[in-house]
């Protein structure tokens, strides 16, 4: 199983910067938003987060708009993004996902892919 999406950086920058925290206590975390704040261009980090949210939900059928902080895509130590799921997801997922995200100057694209499950040593 697999989610894509694409997502145009400057649609995520026109609604911050009308929006402003409303849309971004809606949609991303605080953990989100302190990783994404901490670059000179947040909005190409936030563009990849929403489309990982959105892939994801893909990935899963979760429901328009149901699912924004029920998945939280956070960073390894090693810079790796992955997602954390809310309980309430967890349920519906067999297995870990998989993501990568990446921008271009003008949009971001996420791929979300179930992970195959690894037999027991």
């Amino acid at each position: 199983m697999i989610g894509v999406d694409i997502t145009e950086i400057s649609r995520i920058r026109q609604v911050i910067d009308r929006q402003g925290d409303r849309f971004l206590q809606k949609v991303f975390t605080p953990t989100e938003q302190s990783y994404c704040n901490q670059f000179k261009n947040k909005y190409e980090r936030y563009a990849a987060r929403f489309a990982a949210k959105e892939a994801v939900a893909k990935l899963i059928s979760e429901g328009p708009r149901s699912y924004w902080l029920d998945i939280e895509v956070v960073n390894l130590p090693s810079g790796k993004p992955t997602v954390k799921l809310s309980p309430r997801l967890q349920v519906l997922v067999a297995g870990d996902i998989e993501i990568s995200l990446s921008h271009s100057e003008t949009s971001a694209i996420a791929v979300a892919m179930l992970a195959a499950s690894r037999p027991a040593v």
